[in-house]
């Protein structure tokens, strides 16, 4: 389904799909029914709330990639480029990461660490995927929706008797979701 977005190929049956399996399976279909209906636009706004400088982004990655987008920021600028004329070329080159739809994936198997030992990946499956901790995820806005949906129906289920036996799971993972979607700069009602 990725790659038939990617390729600009829409297919009503994708929301066929039922939407209450999981979010990573279950809502793909609508996310990428709603991705493949918008314009260069949707390419444009994507890329700023990933590259710009000035947008939050969260996740287990995000501090490292703030310090190297910051710094290839500078590096570009010194050499004439305005923030407008690389936004305009980033956003026609793409995006080099996987999305798991709650995040971007870096998708670095081992990382060298200075010490000189190397740090295995955390991935274990888009199942166990967890931006919001994993090392090498970016959040940006554009994934407001989904961590809002996550937090709305965490919450929803931490108070519903019948899911009374994982309410400490349901409230950790609203939490979460809430402390993604606070560091990207949304408000959160407390329910």
């Amino acid at each position: 389904m990725f790659i038939a977005h990617q390729l600009k190929h829409l297919y009503s049956a994708l929301n066929a799909i039922p939407p209450s399996v999981t979010l990573m399976y279950g809502n793909i279909a609508d996310i990428s029914a709603q991705r493949a209906r918008q314009t260069t636009n949707a390419y444009t706004e994507i890329a700023s709330s990933l590259y710009d400088p000035d947008t939050p982004v969260a996740g287990g990655g995000a501090e490292e990639f703030k310090q190297r987008r910051r710094v290839y920021f500078q590096g570009m600028a010194a050499q004439g480029w305005s923030k407008e004329m690389l936004m305009a070329q980033l956003s026609k080159q793409g995006i080099p990461f996987a999305s798991v739809g709650t995040g971007y994936c870096g998708g670095r198997r081992d990382r060298l660490l200075k010490d000189g030992t190397k740090e295995t990946s955390p991935c274990i499956g888009s199942l166990q995927c967890n931006p919001g901790k994993c090392s090498q995820a970016i959040i940006t806005s554009t994934h407001v929706p989904q961590w809002k949906r996550i937090y709305e129906q965490n919450i929803q289920m931490a108070h519903d008797d019948a899911f009374a036996h994982a309410k400490d799971v349901h409230l950790t993972a609203a939490l979460e979701a809430k402390m993604v979607l606070e560091s990207l700069g949304e408000k959160v009602e407390n329910s």
